[in-house]
């Protein structure tokens, strides 16, 4: 690898203001500068705009690596490509657009299929959380005392409290009983698929199709937290660079879950 992973989230990290200043500047009367897709979902010139400022960054400063970003116009790219970029500009459109509740840029780097990098910016706050492979998560929140750790639940015996989305009622039943796991339906401090490293949740399970660029930062942010992340497309473990850019089931748990609750979650 030319670069660290260290040292590629120190590069990121130099563009983030610019990118959230223009972002949240934007966000009033954005509604305004918003069409539908062909898939029905919302874009904002904003979206856009973040599309196409981080793929130049990428492409400058890690010249040859694959960029998919979610507004680009193709998703297209090499299967089994070595070094490959996922961004969503701004995850959590509908609630930048409304005006109410958070919203993120994800970047991720998936590296031999793995998550490898993940940056996670909240521009209404300025918070940063980040890690990868050679770097625990950290969160840099403009505290005077820098970026600090990021603990939180690390064993399935602390809590088992999951996030989960797209999983029925009869299912959720079905944990409940056999492995007394209760449902949270969000976390209220930070991305969702983050709530573990703020004691607020033990992990994160969904039944529902998501895009890898909703993915590969918060996974690769878990994984450096020690949990155990797994993408499954048609019943099978893929990795996030398959040819494909969407897993229909995945699941964020600690290192400890138990192999039959994990086989609960993605079979039942």
């Amino acid at each position: 690898m030319i670069q660290s992973i260290k040292s590629r989230l120190e590069i990121l990290k130099k563009y983030l203001h610019k990118s959230g200043e223009y972002i949240r500047n934007q966000r009033p009367g954005i509604a305004e500068k918003t069409r539908e897709k062909e898939d029905g979902s919302p874009v904002t010139s904003a979206d856009e705009w973040g599309n196409e400022y981080w793929q130049a960054i990428i492409e400058k400063e890690f010249p040859g690596e694959i960029f998919i970003g979610e507004e680009s116009a193709s998703h297209a790219y090499p299967e089994q490509a070595e070094f490959i970029w996922y961004v969503d500009p701004i995850d959590g459109t509908k609630e930048y657009i409304s005006g109410y509740g958070n919203y993120y840029t994800l970047i991720g780097l998936a590296v031999k299929g793995k998550p490898a990098l993940g940056l996670v910016h909240e521009p209404e706050t300025g918070k940063i959380i980040y890690a990868g492979q050679e770097q625990g998560p950290v969160m840099v929140n403009g505290s005077p005392r820098g970026p600090f750790p990021l603990d939180g639940i690390r064993s399935w015996k602390d809590s088992n409290r999951l996030m989960m989305r797209g999983i029925d009622a009869g299912k959720r039943n079905r944990l409940r009983e056999q492995f007394k796991i209760e449902r949270l339906k969000h976390v209220g401090v930070t991305h969702n698929q983050l709530g573990p490293l703020f004691n607020k949740s033990s992990g994160f399970a969904s039944n529902r199709t998501t895009s890898y660029w909703d993915l590969c930062a918060p996974a690769a942010i878990m994984s450096a937290a020690g949990f155990a992340v797994d993408l499954v497309n048609n019943g099978k473990s893929v990795p996030l660079n398959d040819g494909s850019s969407r897993a229909d089931r995945f699941y964020i748990l600690p290192g400890d879950t138990p192999e039959e609750v994990k086989r609960a979650l993605m079979n039942w």
